[in-house]
């Protein structure tokens, strides 16, 4: 049977339990990047934040009278090895796109989706988020550039850890929750999470300043600090912080319904490896034997070899350094 296509106006963005904090100026600018540009990503490591930030600046267009549609493609190369092409991926990105905009069923096989979409979306006030793209980034520029070009109205977001490089595409770099001061948005985020555990926490005179310690440690970084977290139930924040050497298996909450990938700091880690192609594991590798940070003439010098040409690093550096 058939959805109900796209006949009801409205917002379809997923709903989250816990509250969102920290972001103000992030969404404010995002909001202002749409305004001005019909494609826009938003892009960041695995656990900074990118498809929070890409539901709350959503929500707003929704508030403004735009129809919003939110399209999850993580699933997409489900049962494939992630980073392995599938001559199929394209058209079940397509596929699910369609599903999420109520216009056939997932199971259903249609082929004539892609136009069936873009009469859909033609006309409309409409924008279109693209949550995790990463996996299928080729396909889904491929995609992009076609629903900009036939539906010209149409606007489009999306979360990945690497860009299109589409010329009409406008990047936003997602940056991790400041942690300078008990007052910063990470430490507020952290406290926020952990209250929600145990509401104890603020009967714990030293939990903020070792929670923003805790931040600083971790980078900011909102997976990190959502999963330590999960742990306050168990352990005070200053236990938290002597055991933070440890933080690849401190940092899990096995069980929970969240994907996998975002149950353990070390299965997020996991994942993003997984997604590197062999030569782009090769250019990781080299550079961990920098401490702290490189520039691009080292890297040319210390990098290249038989597995890895010369003529491969800057193109591999651009995209993900």
């Amino acid at each position: 049977q058939e959805g109900q296509g796209t006949d009801e106006a409205g917002s379809r963005l997923p709903a989250y339990p816990s509250p969102f904090l920290g972001r103000a100026a992030e969404v404010r600018q995002v909001s202002e990047l749409m305004a001005e540009n019909r494609l826009v990503t938003l892009l960041g490591i695995g656990g900074v934040g990118k498809t929070r930030l890409a539901v709350r600046a959503a929500e707003g267009q929704a508030e403004n009278g735009a129809e919003v549609w939110f399209v999850d493609l993580a699933e997409v190369v489900e049962g494939s090895t992630v980073g392995e092409a599938r001559a199929e991926d394209s058209c079940r990105l397509i596929g699910v796109a369609a599903a999420a905009l109520g216009l056939i069923s997932p199971w259903q096989e249609s082929s004539d989706v892609l136009r069936r979409l873009v009469l859909a979306l033609e006309g409309r006030d409409a924008l279109l988020v693209l949550d995790n793209c990463e996996q299928i980034v080729e396909d889904v520029a491929s995609f992009t550039a076609q629903l900009l070009r036939r539906a010209p109205q149409l606007r489009i977001l999306t979360t990945s850890r690497e860009p299109l490089n589409l010329p009409e595409e406008q990047r936003f770099t997602v940056p991790p929750l400041t942690a300078q001061d008990t007052e910063s948005p990470a430490v507020e985020f952290f406290l926020a999470r952990a209250r929600a555990v145990d509401a104890a926490i603020d009967d714990d005179p030293e939990a903020a300043g070792s929670a923003a310690e805790l931040c600083r440690r971790l980078d900011g970084l909102p997976l990190a600090l959502e999963l330590a977290a999960a742990q306050t139930h168990v352990l005070s924040v200053g236990q938290l912080l002597e055991r933070i050497s440890d933080r690849l298996d401190l940092l899990a909450r096995p069980g929970r319904a969240a994907p996998r990938r975002q149950q353990t700091l070390r299965g997020m880690l996991d994942w993003s490896w997984s997604l590197l192609q062999e030569q782009e594991q090769i250019l990781l590798r080299r550079l961990a034997v920098h401490p702290v940070s490189w520039r691009l003439d080292a890297v040319e010098e210390i990098c290249p070899d038989l597995e890895l040409p010369r003529r491969r690093v800057l193109p591999l550096s651009l995209i993900h350094i």
